[in-house]
């Protein structure tokens, strides 16, 4: 397998304090042809002047920029071959590719025609003295939750703070997202996704101007975020124990999420359960894991407030026939499918 720089997700209260973290980091563009590319013994990646190492994202942006399975690439093949596959198809292609760098290792890879947002633009335009409740930076990937309504009381000493959620990727393959989000204030369980679409979406292929998009996206910010009416959904499900959902829902969660290992977390839960107690143990789990994963059972739990507000009625998501393949099809052309997935039950809390 190729040998990949990881990068220490970094967790922040402030917009200052993100930026000044941004600021510090060595930050570099280069625009090379793809068929300049190539692999040293050391797996070092050249392209055109530069010469450094990848990050999994900037190897996943590279894959698809050719076409590559990523899955089959990293995970079936050997080192040799996998540098050969990627060598090979490089060769084939003379489009311009642009690689960003983050301290001398390849973060980001896509073609030169992809506009995504970078993060300190986006932050410098929120404005460094925006108040927020966290902002989560990966290597490419940056989450920011922030508070805009006062919070109310669903269930007796039982409140939800409600605001926003802005997912921005500078990975080139997906898209800068916003989310109305939610957190239960008595132990900061997040639940986001409970809308079918985003507020604001800005594609990675988008014809506006980043500063068009990210005046748009504040504008909603500011004036469009409504917090959902979510007290009857909550009361119904607290009074609703699953039953013989049980067997269902877990497996469909497992097969979402973490597969035997979120079986085995879940492991507690039983027919008795309610389903408020579910979407509570789903959403504390989400705290335990990196970013992406996390955000994924957040949206899990979004998935099953959604749910909630319909009060049983209609067919759940875990009884559903379920196409992964064609919601790749569906949803690949436009966004690069990786650990965060954008379905229609994405969601996040």
């Amino acid at each position: 397998m190729i040998k990949l720089t990881k990068f220490q997700e970094q967790s922040f209260t402030n917009l200052e304090d993100l930026r000044d973290a941004i600021a510090s980091q060595k930050r570099k563009i280069y625009e090379v042809p793809l068929n300049e590319i190539s692999f040293s013994e050391e797996d070092t990646l050249i392209a055109g002047t530069f010469k450094g190492s990848l990050s999994e994202s900037g190897l996943r942006g590279l894959l698809h920029t050719e076409g590559a399975p990523y899955d089959f690439v990293m995970n079936h093949c050997s080192k040799d071959l996998s540098i050969y596959i990627i060598e090979r198809l490089a060769k084939q292609v003379s489009t311009l590719i642009t690689i960003l760098t983050t301290n001398d290792v390849a973060t980001n890879i896509m073609s030169a025609d992809h506009q995504p947002i970078r993060h300190d633009i986006l932050i410098d335009r929120l404005g460094v003295d925006r108040p927020i409740k966290e902002a989560i930076l990966s290597n490419d990937f940056l989450r920011i939750t922030a508070v805009s309504h006062k919070p109310k009381e669903l269930l007796p000493n039982d409140k939800f703070d409600f605001g926003w959620e802005l997912v921005n990727n500078e990975n080139g393959w997906q898209p800068t997202t916003a989310w109305r989000w939610a957190v239960r204030e008595i132990c900061t369980n997040g639940l986001v996704g409970f809308d079918k679409n985003p507020v604001f979406k800005r594609t990675y292929n988008s014809k506006n101007s980043v500063l068009d998009s990210i005046q748009e996206l504040i504008h909603i910010l500011e004036n469009e975020i409504k917090p959902p009416e979510l007290k009857p959904a909550i009361k119904w499900a607290v009074d609703r124990p699953i039953g013989s959902e049980k067997k269902h829902v877990i497996n469909y969660l497992s097969h979402r999420l973490g597969g035997e290992t979120t079986k085995m977390e879940l492991e507690d839960v039983t027919a008795d359960t309610s389903w408020y107690e579910l979407l509570n143990n789903i959403t504390s789990l989400a705290r335990i894991h990196s970013l992406q994963l996390r955000r994924r059972y957040e949206a899990e739990g979004g998935m099953l407030l959604n749910w909630f507000v319909h009060q049983g009625r209609g067919k759940p998501p875990w009884r559903r026939i379920s196409c992964d393949d064609c919601e790749l099809w569906n949803t690949g052309q436009s966004d690069l499918r990786t650990t965060l997935v954008e379905t229609d039950n994405t969601s996040s809390l």
